[in-house]
């Protein structure tokens, strides 16, 4: 779908007329936007004349099952490739061309099929690469993942844009979901844990499908962390366990699938909704609370009580065991003038705002020649970030190479100014992620606790319930 016209399964690109209207004709008739067309599924009977769409029905309620995932280029750089490479481990067959002259070409087990930007059999449209039994898979030599080149379940569609070719993996939504939970959660973790990550993934799929990021491409997602990560790793029988052992179930708010939003740890305390900026209205399920046994809300928005909050190592918390929970790294005017300018000699560092939870809502930078306000947390992150500094982590551990801090619950102390006029900052944090929604470690450690998954579910998005996916609309 793009914005004057609709690619149709055999059909190929159609333009919509000036007064395209879209109308449900099942249960009450009403009219509908045309975002509610989901690519693809088969929902819709468009109504053409002229040449032009002019009206779509949607004729029945989509029974959401399937997933379309863009394939990213090696380390998820890019959409783009300039060659695609395919190989079956059974049988396959590969289809281009439209209705009237649809050809298909039989691919022998094994044999591999590359498909490079200007291929003929892309002018009239898309290609398709497929198994043709049931259950094979595909590799695509092209790109590499964790675990090496990447094999994957459905099938394959090529497109030819602009900027290079398109690979889309049209898979099952359970199978999506099993290679999805391992690249987002260790599948060593404990069952429980793995199920809430599960029906996070799952509640987080169904969302993106509704939505229309990448409608204009015939897709719902990519495979990155732009999204969820989808087969970065190999399969394991613990996350598909979780996967089937939570088949079809959704967390919902009022009815409706929620936000699940997910992170690596929390620094004891969560945050809401506000966390991006907005009023946090539409997600009243995410609540700041401390992550323990307590879950009572702490009053964190002064420099003071963080400050003794984020240094204390000993905080009570479902996550408190993990390297990330705490750590500092030690930053300078002369690392933070690679990314912030326009202040002279930097001298001073001062959060001046913090969110519900105390994550740094604006960060004020002072200078011989003036000062600068950044907000947000994800901006203030990026601007004291850099790869040359070393993160000091609760487990006596340390790591480096990283381009923007691992949370925004910091706070900040000057350590003073040296004979050649260097500033010396030390950054104490905690929590790896933006701190709102579900501590993955925070689940990994209730559910060493013996907390099963709804009650996890129920912990980190306050007033959910677990629903099926067909009694969705």
């Amino acid at each position: 779908m793009r914005e004057d016209e609709i690619e149709i399964e055999g059909y190929g690109t159609v333009p919509l007329s000036e007064d395209f209207k879209i109308y449900r004709t099942y249960g009450v008739l009403k009219e509908q936007k045309k975002s509610d067309i989901l690519v693809g599924y088969h929902m819709q009977t468009f109504v053409v004349a002229g040449d032009e769409i002019c009206a779509a029905l949607t004729t029945e309620k989509p029974e959401i099952d399937n997933i379309r995932v863009l394939l990213m280029t090696t380390n998820f750089k890019s959409l783009f490739h300039p060659e695609i490479t395919l190989v079956c481990d059974s049988m396959a067959v590969l289809e281009y061309g439209d209705e009237k002259d649809k050809k298909t070409q039989s691919v022998a087990a094994g044999e591999p099929v590359t498909i490079s930007a200007g291929d003929s059999r892309l002018e009239s449209g898309r290609m398709v690469f497929r198994s043709a039994n049931e259950g094979g898979m595909i590799t695509v030599r092209n790109i590499e993942r964790s675990q090496g080149t990447p094999v994957y379940p459905g099938h394959m569609e090529i497109t030819g844009e602009e900027e290079g070719l398109l690979l889309l993996n049209e898979v099952d939504l359970e199978e999506y979901l099993k290679r999805v939970v391992p690249s987002e959660m260790p599948y060593t973790y404990e069952l429980e844990a793995l199920k809430a990550q599960a029906v996070c993934a799952r509640t987080y799929a169904w969302r993106q499908i509704r939505g229309s990021s990448y409608s204009e491409y015939g897709a719902h997602v990519d495979d990155s962390t732009s999204f969820q990560v989808y087969n970065n790793t190999s399969v394991f029988d613990t996350t598909d366990a979780a996967v089937n052992e939570t088949f079809g179930q959704m967390a919902a708010y009022d009815g409706e699938p929620i936000d699940a939003l997910y992170y690596s740890t929390s620094c004891g305390h969560g945050t809401d909704g506000t966390v991006w900026g907005n009023d946090g209205s539409a997600t009243p399920y995410l609540k700041a609370v401390s992550i323990n046994e307590k879950r009572k809300p702490m009053d964190l928005t002064s420099n003071e009580a963080f400050g003794a909050f984020i240094k204390n190592m000993d905080v009570e918390a479902y996550d408190s065991e993990f390297a990330m929970f705490r750590w500092n790294a030690k930053t300078d005017s002369q690392i933070l003038a690679e990314k912030i300018g326009g202040v002279g000699q930097i001298t001073g560092l001062t959060v001046t705002e913090r969110g519900p939870g105390g994550a740094a809502k604006a960060l004020k930078v002072v200078g011989t020649e003036g000062s600068k306000t950044f907000t947000g947390q994800s901006k203030v992150r990026s601007v004291l970030g850099n790869t040359r500094l070393v993160f000091n982590r609760k487990d006596g551990s340390t790591y480096t190479e990283w381009e923007t801090l691992p949370s925004g619950f910091i706070y900040i102390e000057n350590q003073g100014t040296d004979e050649n006029g260097v500033t010396a900052f030390t950054i104490y944090g905690g929590g790896y992620g933006h701190g709102a929604g579900m501590s993955q470690n925070g689940a990994q450690g209730m559910a060493k606790k013996g907390k099963n998954y709804k009650e996890i579910l129920k912990f980190f998005y306050d007033g959910c319930e677990i629903v099926d996916i067909g009694d969705v609309v």
